[in-house]
């Protein structure tokens, strides 16, 4: 093995490096544990611009087949994953977006519990979106709440 500080791979902390390095310092395992990439995870940045394309993608796949996309109002209880289940012609003439069991409408400052009745199924988008919000989602989001 070598040194007495020095271990195998995966052996975990010698004695030496225990007893020189504080408690505090090897919980968060210093700049080289940190750099370390985890194999099968992504960083929080891949993974948001992963999934933000994803959204990308799906949005321009539901618009091209016609569909209505509005998301809710920020602030309206509505979630940045929801998109209208309309067609856009539907939303044209009604001024009315569906997501399953919530409205809105164009200027609404609320989204509305509005069930459908026993038995009626509605049409969904057949693309679902991940939390992730678009940027454009994050910038308005941030206007709202005042965030920078």
């Amino acid at each position: 093995m070598g040194w007495k500080w020095e271990t195998e791979p995966g052996m975990g902390y010698s004695r030496f490096y225990k007893a020189v390095v504080p408690l505090k310092v090897r919980r968060w395992g210093g700049p080289a544990e940190y750099a370390k990439a985890i194999p099968g995870r992504m960083s929080g940045y891949a993974y948001l611009v992963r999934y933000r394309t994803i959204n990308m993608v799906r949005d321009v796949q539901a618009t091209a087949a016609g569909y209505c996309n509005k998301t809710p109002p920020e602030g309206s209880g509505g979630y940045p994953h929801w998109r209208c289940d309309n067609l856009a012609g539907v939303c044209k003439q009604t001024k009315m977006h569906r997501f399953i069991n919530y409205t809105w409408h164009e200027g609404a400052k609320r989204v509305l519990y509005d069930p459908t009745p026993l038995g009626v199924i509605l049409p969904r988008q057949p693309w679902q979106r991940h939390l992730a919000r678009t940027i454009r989602q994050r910038r308005a989001h941030n206007r709202v709440y005042g965030k920078k």
